[in-house]
Protein backbone atom coordinates (compact mmCIF):
# COMPACT_ATOMS: atom_id res chain seq x y z
CA UNK A 1 0.00 0.00 0.00
CA UNK A 2 2.81 2.83 0.70
CA UNK A 3 4.55 1.73 -2.60
CA UNK A 4 1.35 2.51 -4.17
CA UNK A 5 0.70 5.47 -2.10
CA UNK A 6 4.35 6.67 -3.27
CA UNK A 7 3.94 6.43 -7.18
CA UNK A 8 0.16 7.53 -6.62
CA UNK A 9 2.29 10.67 -4.89
CA UNK A 10 5.71 11.11 -7.67
CA UNK A 11 2.80 11.28 -10.63
CA UNK A 12 0.51 13.30 -9.14
CA UNK A 13 3.68 15.81 -8.26
CA UNK A 14 5.01 18.43 -10.67
CA UNK A 15 9.11 17.83 -10.44
CA UNK A 16 10.99 20.40 -11.95
CA UNK A 17 15.18 20.76 -12.29
CA UNK A 18 16.35 24.32 -11.10
CA UNK A 19 19.51 25.06 -12.96
CA UNK A 20 21.17 26.41 -10.17
CA UNK A 21 23.30 22.91 -9.24
CA UNK A 22 20.53 21.27 -11.15
CA UNK A 23 19.03 20.10 -8.05
CA UNK A 24 15.55 18.33 -8.27
CA UNK A 25 12.86 20.02 -6.57
CA UNK A 26 9.21 19.30 -5.95
CA UNK A 27 6.96 22.90 -7.39
CA UNK A 28 4.14 24.07 -5.89
CA UNK A 29 1.63 25.82 -7.64
CA UNK A 30 -0.90 28.57 -7.55
CA UNK A 31 -4.54 27.24 -8.03
CA UNK A 32 -6.18 28.34 -11.77
CA UNK A 33 -6.84 32.37 -12.25
CA UNK A 34 -10.69 33.22 -12.84
CA UNK A 35 -10.22 33.73 -16.02
CA UNK A 36 -9.84 29.16 -15.71
CA UNK A 37 -5.96 29.63 -16.99
CA UNK A 38 -3.53 26.73 -15.93
CA UNK A 39 -1.95 26.43 -12.41
CA UNK A 40 1.17 28.73 -12.15
CA UNK A 41 4.24 27.22 -10.90
CA UNK A 42 5.91 28.72 -8.00
CA UNK A 43 8.88 29.07 -6.90
CA UNK A 44 10.67 28.63 -3.57
CA UNK A 45 13.72 30.40 -2.85
CA UNK A 46 16.08 31.95 0.37
CA UNK A 47 18.69 34.03 0.57
CA UNK A 48 20.17 37.26 1.66
CA UNK A 49 18.51 40.62 0.57
CA UNK A 50 20.97 42.53 -1.01
CA UNK A 51 19.10 45.90 -1.46
CA UNK A 52 15.19 47.20 -2.30
CA UNK A 53 15.01 49.74 -5.17
CA UNK A 54 11.02 50.80 -5.38
CA UNK A 55 9.30 47.79 -5.52
CA UNK A 56 12.29 45.64 -6.48
CA UNK A 57 14.43 43.69 -4.40
CA UNK A 58 17.33 41.79 -4.94
CA UNK A 59 18.34 38.17 -3.21
CA UNK A 60 21.51 36.85 -3.45
CA UNK A 61 20.65 32.72 -2.60
CA UNK A 62 22.85 30.87 -1.02
CA UNK A 63 24.86 29.97 -3.62
CA UNK A 64 25.87 33.58 -4.40
CA UNK A 65 23.09 33.61 -7.36
CA UNK A 66 21.44 37.16 -7.49
CA UNK A 67 17.48 37.13 -8.12
CA UNK A 68 15.41 40.05 -9.31
CA UNK A 69 12.05 39.89 -7.40
CA UNK A 70 9.31 42.16 -7.96
CA UNK A 71 7.08 42.87 -5.10
CA UNK A 72 4.03 44.20 -6.60
CA UNK A 73 2.04 41.06 -6.35
CA UNK A 74 2.78 40.32 -2.62
CA UNK A 75 2.32 43.80 -1.46
CA UNK A 76 -1.17 44.54 -3.42
CA UNK A 77 -1.92 40.75 -1.02
CA UNK A 78 -0.55 41.88 2.06
CA UNK A 79 2.05 39.03 2.18
CA UNK A 80 5.27 40.77 2.78
CA UNK A 81 7.03 40.91 5.79
CA UNK A 82 9.04 43.40 6.65
CA UNK A 83 13.22 42.82 5.77
CA UNK A 84 15.91 45.15 5.04
CA UNK A 85 18.80 44.90 3.27
CA UNK A 86 21.06 42.09 4.96
CA UNK A 87 18.73 40.28 6.32
CA UNK A 88 17.09 36.36 5.65
CA UNK A 89 13.87 36.04 3.70
CA UNK A 90 12.18 33.16 1.62
CA UNK A 91 10.37 34.01 -1.20
CA UNK A 92 7.17 32.20 -3.14
CA UNK A 93 7.35 33.48 -6.71
CA UNK A 94 5.80 32.86 -9.84
CA UNK A 95 7.72 33.74 -13.04
CA UNK A 96 7.39 37.52 -15.00
CA UNK A 97 9.89 38.07 -17.68
CA UNK A 98 12.60 35.54 -17.74
CA UNK A 99 15.09 37.76 -15.32
CA UNK A 100 12.39 38.76 -12.83
CA UNK A 101 10.25 36.88 -10.15
CA UNK A 102 7.05 37.80 -9.14
CA UNK A 103 6.44 37.46 -5.37
CA UNK A 104 3.68 36.07 -4.48
CA UNK A 105 4.72 35.96 -0.30
CA UNK A 106 7.88 37.42 1.10
CA UNK A 107 8.58 36.40 4.59
CA UNK A 108 11.83 36.62 6.89
CA UNK A 109 14.04 33.54 7.53
CA UNK A 110 16.34 32.07 9.45
CA UNK A 111 19.67 33.82 9.43
CA UNK A 112 21.56 30.50 8.74
CA UNK A 113 21.56 29.40 5.25
CA UNK A 114 21.73 25.68 6.65
CA UNK A 115 18.45 26.36 8.22
CA UNK A 116 16.37 27.00 4.83
CA UNK A 117 15.05 24.81 3.22
CA UNK A 118 16.63 24.07 -0.59
CA UNK A 119 15.48 26.78 -3.28
CA UNK A 120 13.26 25.27 -6.16
CA UNK A 121 13.09 27.36 -9.36
CA UNK A 122 10.65 25.24 -11.59
CA UNK A 123 11.24 27.85 -14.68
CA UNK A 124 12.59 26.46 -17.69
CA UNK A 125 16.08 28.24 -18.56
CA UNK A 126 15.59 30.69 -15.19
Amino acid sequence: MKSTLSVILCVATLVAVSRAGAQVCVGQSLPPDAAGGPPRPLAEVYGTVERIDGTTMILVTRVGRRLRIDLTPASAAGRVQAVQPGMAAGVLATQGSPSMLLAQSVARAKASPAAWRPDCIPFAGF
